[in-house]
C-alpha cells in the first residue's frame, strides 16, 4: 500500500481543522456539542474543540491501522477487506466526534500534551537525519567522478549554507530588537547565540569535518524555536504583537514544520535501513525482484544489496504521535485562553526542544572523535 495517501489525509485533516478554527466560527456554532462552548470564559473554545476532535480522530485512525498492520504482518488476517473501508471509517469517526461532549476532548488534550513529547523527540532526530541526508546527497554529486564538471552543485551547497546562516543571523537581530527588554528573553537570546557560535566552528573543524550546511540548518531551526518561545513570554508583549493572538501567530509555522516532518518521515521509513525501531524483517520481505530472477536462472545475485522496507506499523505509529502533537501545535499547547501558566508551559517546551536539538547535534559532531572505534556511518 502506498504511503503518500496517508500523508495527504493527515495534512488535509490538519489544514481543514485549522481553517475551521480560524474562519468557520459561525459554522461551528451549529454543532450540538461545540456550540455549547463558553466563549466568555475562553474566546478560543470553538477553535480548540474543533482541533481536538480532528486530532483525536486522526490519532485513533492511525492507532487502528497500526494494530491491523501488526496483525497482518503476523499473518493473523487479510487486509484487503479493510483497505476499502479506511476513508469511510475515518469520515464516520470524524462526524461522530462532533456529537461527543466537550469534556471528553478536554481530557484528551491532557493526554495529547503528555504524549506529544515523544513526537518532539522524534522530530528532532528526523530533522538531524534530514540535514545530514541533504548534505550527503549534495556531496555525492560534487564528488562524483563520472559527472561532468559544473559549478552548479558547489553553488547550491554554498548558497544553502550562507542562506541558512544569514537568515539565522537576521532572525537573531530582529529578536534582540524586540525582546532584549525582557530579562528572561535576553537570557534565551544569549544562550542561543552561544550555541550557534559553538556548533558552527565545531562543524567545520578539521577533525569533525561535518561541513557548513548542517550547522546552518540547525542554527536556523534554533532561531525558529527561540522565536516560538519568546512569543510565549509571560507578562511581556512586544510592540508588533499588541492586539494580536499569540496562538494564531505561532500555530501556522508549527503546523508546517510538523507536516514536513511527517512527509519526510514517511519517505525515509519507506527506504532501506531507515527503520526507526531497528526491527529485523523476515527474510522473505528482504528479497528483491532481481534475487528471484537470479534464483530461477540458477544464478546467485551477489552484487545487488537487498532493499528493506520498514514495516507499515512503524509508519502508522509515527503518524499516531503526529496526530497527538497536532492538537498541541494548532492550539499552541492550549494557550488560546491567554493564561500565563499555559504560556509559560509552551515557552519552556520550545526552549527544552531547542536545548535538546543543540545537545543531539553536538553529539553527532563529537561522537566519531570521542569514540573512534565505533562506526557512525
Amino acid at each position: 500500500m502506498k504511503r503518500w495517501p496517508y500523508l495527504a489525509l493527515f495534512f488535509a485533516n490538519a489544514v481543514v481543522a485549522a481553517l475551521l478554527a480560524t474562519y468557520g466560527q459561525d459554522l461551528l456554532e451549529l454543532s450540538p456539542a461545540i456550540g455549547r462552548c463558553d466563549r466568555h470564559a475562553n474566546a478560543h473554545c470553538l477553535g480548540q474543540q474543533t482541533i481536538y476532535r480532528a486530532s483525536a480522530t486522526i490519532s485513533a485512525f492511525f492507532l487502528l491501522l497500526m494494530l491491523l498492520s501488526v496483525l497482518y504482518e503476523r499473518r493473523a488476517f487479510r487486509s484487503r477487506l479493510v483497505l476499502g473501508c479506511q476513508l469511510p471509517m475515518y469520515l464516520g469517526a470524524l462526524t461522530g466526534a462532533f456529537f461527543l461532549p466537550n469534556e471528553v476532548f478536554d481530557a484528551y488534550a491532557y493526554l495529547a500534551a503528555v504524549l506529544s513529547g515523544i513526537f518532539i523527540l522524534m522530530q528532532i532526530v528526523i530533522l538531524l537525519d534530514c540535514v545530514y541526508h541533504v548534505r550527503d546527497s549534495l556531496l555525492d554529486r560534487l564528488q562524483d567522478p563520472k559527472a561532468p564538471r559544473s559549478c552548479l552543485w558547489p553553488c547550491v551547497y554554498l548558497g544553502l549554507s550562507l542562506t541558512g546562516l544569514g537568515l539565522a543571523t537576521l532572525g537573531l537581530v530582529v529578536l534582540f530588537y524586540y525582546y532584549a527588554a525582557s530579562p528572561l528573553g535576553l537570557g534565551f537570546l544569549i544562550v542561543t547565540c552561544v550555541s550557534i557560535l559553538v556548533v558552527v566552528p565545531l562543524s567545520v573543524a578539521d577533525r569533525v569535518g561535518a561541513g557548513l550546511l548542517p550547522p546552518a540548518a540547525i542554527a536556523l531551526y534554533l532561531v525558529y524555536l527561540l522565536w516560538q518561545a519568546l512569543l510565549m513570554l509571560p507578562d511581556f508583549e512586544p510592540a508588533f504583537l499588541q492586539g494580536e493572538s499569540r496562538a494564531s501567530t505561532i500555530s501556522i509555522p508549527s503546523t508546517i514544520i510538523a507536516a514536513l516532518t511527517d512527509s519526510y518521515t514517511g519517505w525515509r521509513t519507506s527506504c532501506a535501513a531507515s527503520s526507526l525501531f531497528r526491527l529485523e524483517l523476515p527474510e522473505a520481505q528482504t528479497e528483491t525482484a532481481l534475487d528471484a530472477v537470479g534464483a530461477e536462472a540458477g544464478r546467485n545475485v551477489v552484487d545487488i544489496e537487498p532493499q528493506i522496507v520498514a514495516p507499515s506499523w512503524q509508519f502508522h505509529c509515527i503518524l499516531l504521535f503526529s496526530g497527538l502533537y497536532m492538537a498541541m501545535a494548532l492550539t499552541n499547547w492550549g494557550v488560546g485562553a491567554g493564561k500565563s501558566d499555559t504560556q509559560r508551559v509552551s515557552m519552556w517546551v520550545q526552549i527544552a526542544s531547542q536545548w535538546a536539538t543543540t545537545l543531539l547535534f553536538t553529539w553527532t559532531l563529537i561522537a566519531p572523535v570521542v569514540l573512534p572505534d565505533r562506526d557512525f556511518s
